[in-house]
C-alpha cells in the first residue's frame, strides 16, 4: 500500500502519526515508524515514546506491519479488526476499505451510486427501455451492467432478469454484483458472486464476497419493495436470481445458513407464509431441522422451521430424492411448480425422521 492510503488508513482508525519517522529505502524495503497502537494493551509501559512500530511502505502490493516492542505483527489491511477488538470498537468500514485499497482500487472506484448507476426498468408495465441510460452515466459509478455476460446467460438469466434483478459487475474482481436492502427498503451494500473458474479461487479470492460492510446478520437477498407471491427461501444468489426470474418475485436468499435473531423478527413482523427451499444436502436439512446429538436426539434451536413454524405458517419444499446435493439454482421452473412447490408441505413441528432415506418427500410430519 501507498504512504498516502496508509496515512488516511491509520488517521480513519484513530492512530497517532505526529511522531514518525522512516527506515530503509527505495532499494530494499521502506518503513513507516510510528509508536505502537497497541501499546496501551501489550506493552509493559502501557506507552511507546519511541515509534517501535514499523509499516513496510509497497506501491501496488499489500503492506504489513510489525511491533519491535511487543512483537505483534500482521497484515496492514487487517490492522482496523485487530486494533478495534481491543478497543471494542466496529472498524469493519475501514478494514474494507484497506482491502481495496491494496489492490490500487480505492482511489479509484468510489462507493457506487447503486440508484443512479444502472439501467431503469419501468414495472407496471414490464416495458424496457434499454437507452434510458448511457454507459458514461454508468461508469462514473465504477460498476455497469452486468447485461451480456455469458456466464448469467449459462445460468438461464435473461437480460429482463439481469434488470429486474438489478444486477451490476465489478469489471476489478469480476464479480457479479446483487445489491441489497434492509427491511426499510434502504440500500445496505452487495455481495458480489466471482465468475471465474474454481481453480481460480482461493482464501484471498473467494466465490462469494461481502462488500462496504454488509451486515448479513440482518438483511435478506430479495427485491426492494414489497413483492406479492410465495415467500421462497433459499441459500444461494442464484438460487434467489433463478427463483426471480421464474417469477417469484416474493424470492429471499438468507446469505448463508446461519440463523439470526434479527432474520426471525423480519419474517415475523411481515407475517407471511414462508417456503423453505433450502440446498439439498445435510447442510440443508439441519438448517431447516436441527443438528442430532450423540442420542439422535434433534438440536432445534438453531432450526429456521422450529424456530418460526409458531409464529407464521411455514412450508417445506420437497426434493424428488433426499441429499443429492442439488440447489434450487439448478431446477427448471416447471419442476419447481410441479414438483416442488405444488407438492410443499406444511410444517407442524416435527422433522423427518428418515435422516438418509428420504426425508423430504413423504408428505408428512
Amino acid at each position: 500500500m501507498d504512504e498516502k492510503n496508509i496515512l488516511h488508513l491509520l488517521s480513519s482508525i484513530q492512530v497517532g502519526i505526529a511522531k514518525k519517522g522512516y527506515t530503509g529505502s527505495e532499494k530494499t524495503t521502506r518503513w513507516l515508524n510510528i509508536c505502537c497502537p497497541f501499546a496501551p494493551y501489550t506493552h509493559a509501559s502501557k506507552t511507546d515514546k519511541n515509534p517501535s512500530f514499523g509499516i513496510t511502505i509497497k506501491d501496488g502490493k499489500p503492506s504489513s506491519y510489525k511491533c519491535f516492542g511487543c512483537n505483534k505483527k500482521g497484515r496492514l489491511s487487517a490492522l482496523p479488526s485487530i486494533l478495534g477488538g481491543y478497543r471494542k470498537k466496529d472498524y469493519s468500514a475501514q478494514r474494507l476499505w484497506a482491502e481495496i485499497a491494496e489492490t490500487k482500487s480505492a482511489a479509484s472506484i468510489p462507493l457506487p451510486d447503486w440508484e443512479n448507476s444502472g439501467l431503469t426498468i419501468n414495472y407496471s408495465n414490464r416495458h424496457v427501455d434499454p437507452d434510458q441510460t448511457t454507459p458514461d452515466s454508468i461508469s462514473d459509478a465504477g460498476y455497469g451492467p452486468a447485461v451480456g455476460l455469458r456466464y448469467l446467460r449459462e445460468r438461464g438469466l435473461t437480460f429482463l432478469d439481469v434488470l429486474r434483478l438489478n444486477l451490476r459487475y465489478d469489471n476489478h474482481s469480476k464479480r457479479v454484483l446483487f445489491p441489497v436492502y434492509d427491511a426499510y427498503d434502504k440500500f445496505a451494500g452487495f455481495t458480489g458472486r466471482s465468475i471465474q473458474a474454481e481453480r481460480y479461487l482461493h482464501k484471498g479470492n473467494p466465490k462469494v464476497k461481502d462488500y462496504y460492510g454488509l451486515k448479513k446478520r440482518e438483511v435478506f437477498l430479495r427485491l426492494r419493495g414489497k413483492q406479492q407471491g410465495k415467500k421462497i427461501i433459499s441459500e444461494g444468489l442464484f438460487d434467489y436470481a433463478r427463483a426471480v426470474s421464474y417469477g417469484y418475485l416474493n424470492a429471499h436468499a438468507i446469505l448463508g445458513t446461519a440463523i439470526t435473531e434479527e432474520k426471525l423478527d423480519i419474517l415475523i413482523q411481515e407475517a407471511d407464509p414462508v417456503y423453505l427451499f433450502l440446498d439439498n444436502d445435510l447442510a440443508g436439512w439441519q438448517a431447516m431441522f436441527g443438528v442430532p446429538d450423540k442420542d439422535g436426539k434433534l438440536d432445534t434451536q438453531q432450526a429456521w422451521a422450529f424456530r418460526l413454524y409458531k409464529e407464521i405458517p411455514v412450508w417445506i419444499v420437497p426434493y424428488p430424492r433426499s441429499l443429492t446435493g442439488e440447489d434450487p439454482g439448478g431446477i427448471k421452473a416447471k419442476v419447481i411448480y410441479d414438483a416442488h412447490i405444488k407438492r410443499a408441505w406444511f410444517f407442524t413441528g416435527k422433522a423427518p425422521v428418515d435422516l438418509l432415506g428420504d426425508p423430504l418427500n413423504t408428505g408428512k410430519t
